[in-house]
């Protein structure tokens, strides 16, 4: 088997200055893995493959590309992950990321059933309490692709039926709150792929529910994931890690005022 393939998802066939530069600098650094953009059936993706010309495409249904609810629906798709079977690992390489130094291998070396970015001051649910930092940001990660499938072919429910009445009468009242907790507990609340309804962030069911649900499913603790990836509050994680850079960051052109010190946002 295969050991890690690098998966960029690209939905315009024109990349902007930023895009284009999170890609260039990914081929520059991790150019000795290979390389599969993942994009909408139809779309022209000359841009993209012409600046790697051995990385391979997939295409996939436009729905998936029209928006975050439909992306969220790939990234918890079987389609994609057997897409990727051959490989061992994914590594998620959204292209508002840069990446610093080639430590690809070694981290998954480390077997982590899912990595992602340190994200500050996040509440995942309403069933959840707010917490200060968390490992979860999907735009830039590293998956293992035969735990993904084996949480999408499980038969696994997501949320406790008595939570999903409570939260959904508090917000909706008694009667409509009963209705759509019930609904969503019969025909979505469950990891398998035929079945699974999950309407939340992505990142949140790999990195914070799947943890909670199957006793073997690994996530990389905060300490590691402040080493892997800086996602929102860049300037925190910094001085967590002692003012040193992780592998890779995401949205850094979102949080511009920090990463122009390191990245030459304006080439």
């Amino acid at each position: 088997m295969n050991k890690v393939v690098i998966v960029i998802p690209i939905y315009r066939e024109q990349p902007t200055r930023m895009e284009r530069l999170s890609l260039m600098r990914c081929i520059d650094v991790l150019g000795e893995h290979p390389i599969h953009f993942i994009a909408p059936r139809g779309m022209d993706c000359s841009e993209y493959v012409n600046a790697r010309e051995d990385a391979d495409l997939t295409f996939f249904p436009p729905d998936y590309f029209s928006g975050i609810p439909g992306y969220n629906r790939l990234m918890i798709s079987v389609e994609l992950y057997n897409t990727f079977s051959s490989y061992e690992f994914m590594l998620l390489y959204q292209l508002d990321a840069y990446v610093f130094r080639d430590e690809l291998l070694d981290w998954c070396e480390k077997g982590f059933d899912y990595i992602g970015g340190a994200v500050h001051d996040f509440q995942v649910d309403k069933f959840s309490e707010r917490t200060e930092i968390t490992t979860l940001n999907g735009g830039f990660s590293l998956r293992k692709i035969s735990s993904a499938l084996a949480v999408l072919n499980a038969n696994q429910k997501i949320y406790a039926l008595e939570d999903l009445l409570r939260a959904n009468r508090q917000q909706s009242g008694w009667l409509k709150g009963s209705l759509m907790g019930y609904k969503y507990h019969f025909l979505g609340n469950n990891t398998n792929h035929r079945r699974n309804k999950y309407d939340r962030n992505e990142d949140m069911f790999w990195a914070r529910v799947c943890v909670r649900l199957f006793d073997w499913y690994t996530v990389a603790p905060i300490e590691e994931a402040l080493k892997f990836s800086f996602d929102n509050y860049p300037e925190k994680s910094y001085e967590l890690t002692d003012k040193k850079l992780p592998f890779a960051c995401h949205a850094f052109e979102k949080h511009a005022y920090f990463w122009k010190k390191y990245i030459d946002i304006k080439q």
